[in-house]
């Protein structure tokens, strides 16, 4: 459900994070994340675990693409910048390691416009 279209039901939003119906790409909700007065870079966001494929699998070699779409309105709000994380289980357990990182820095933001970050992985064996 990336578009949002069950509201926030496969999602969990993180501290400070909503399901905005104000701020809509191709008429669907978007997930703001209103953050300030941090002391350390921690994760702020929200995750789903439904692929296109619920509960797939994949296997190394394979490649991947992910993305998704921003918007930010004023880029001086922004310490340093954001990043898009892929996780996944490693062979069918449910400890769940980072698998790729996509990140945008501070100097990179597209302002005022909805812009789409994406990246494509091979998967490899770790």
């Amino acid at each position: 459900d990336s578009a949002f279209i069950n509201g926030g039901q496969e999602w969990s939003l993180g501290t400070n994070c909503i399901i905005d119906t104000t701020k809509t790409l191709n008429g669907h909700p978007s997930c703001k994340s209103f953050q300030s007065g941090l002391t350390e870079n921690k994760w702020r966001g929200c995750i789903t675990g439904c692929l296109p494929k619920q509960h797939a699998s994949f296997a190394s070699g394979e490649t991947l693409t992910y993305s998704c779409w921003y918007y930010v309105e004023d880029a001086s709000l922004i310490d340093n910048g954001f990043a898009l994380e892929l996780k996944g289980a490693k062979d069918g357990t449910t400890n769940v390691v980072g698998i790729d990182t996509c990140s945008i820095d501070k100097k990179s933001v597209v302002t005022k416009k909805w812009t789409r970050i994406s990246k494509t992985v091979t998967l490899t064996t770790r």
